[in-house]
């Protein structure tokens, strides 16, 4: 999630405001050995499906950096972890990343593009009425189909995390009403995601934040219990 240098500004890639990932080569060259060492650590373990290399870098480091990056982390990997047996995963983010990033290795084997789709983040969300924002997932996936069709995509962040704007009207409602909105906000999101190779809720468990919780948001009834329906 945080590589040496870190790989975005943010303080999930270890370090706030440092961003130094893609500046010095060292940073580079010391990840693309922290990955080998973690495939070689792992390799033939049959719990391990997909190793993902990097987590959200930032927009502004480029194609320049990063597919020279994925091609030789993804020949790190496939040292010790064969394609037969483990997915490589790249990020596409944000997902306008999508045209830059998604089968940016052709002739690579087994090998996913990890987006992340919050509906919480971003600008334009106050523009929306509850309608607009809960039809929002199935008008979103219209333009991400294109991708699912050229290869392997999944969502390796969502979340019940509601807009500020929309969270502001949520609390006017009464109670039960702001149940039933929560339990359409799920319903429409894992219609979307359905369509993915697979999907990651962001986080199974967080004590007193249920919109980030996977266990709370089912237990609450805004998202079904997967484990009951067929083929899940």
């Amino acid at each position: 999630h945080g590589l040496p240098g870190s790989q975005g500004p943010f303080d999930h890639t270890g370090r706030s405001k440092h961003f130094k990932w893609h500046t010095d080569p060292k940073n580079i060259e010391l990840s693309l050995d922290i990955i080998e060492k973690i495939a070689a650590h792992y390799a033939g373990r049959p719990e391990v499906v997909a190793f993902s290399v990097i987590n959200e870098p930032h927009e502004t480091i480029g194609r320049d950096i990063l597919v020279p990056f994925y091609e030789e982390s993804y020949e790190r990997v496939r040292r010790h972890m064969p394609a037969s047996e483990v997915a490589y995963v790249l990020s596409a983010y944000p997902e306008v990343e999508l045209p830059t990033y998604h089968n940016c290795l052709p002739g690579r084997d087994n090998v996913w593009t990890d987006v992340h789709l919050y509906q919480s983040f971003g600008d334009g969300w106050e523009k929306m009425d509850f309608l607009k924002y809960l039809q929002h997932p199935l008008e979103r996936q219209i333009g991400l189909r294109k991708y699912l069709a050229t290869g392997p995509v999944i969502v390796g962040e969502w979340s019940m995390s509601v807009a500020p704007a929309m969270a502001k009207l949520l609390k006017t409602l009464p109670p039960e009403r702001q149940e039933m909105i929560m339990r359409m906000h799920g319903f429409m999101q894992l219609t979307m995601l359905e369509e993915f190779t697979g999907w990651f809720f962001w986080s199974y468990r967080v004590d007193n934040m249920p919109h980030w919780c996977f266990r709370d948001s089912v237990e609450r009834g805004w998202l079904p219990d997967l484990s009951t329906l067929p083929n899940s």
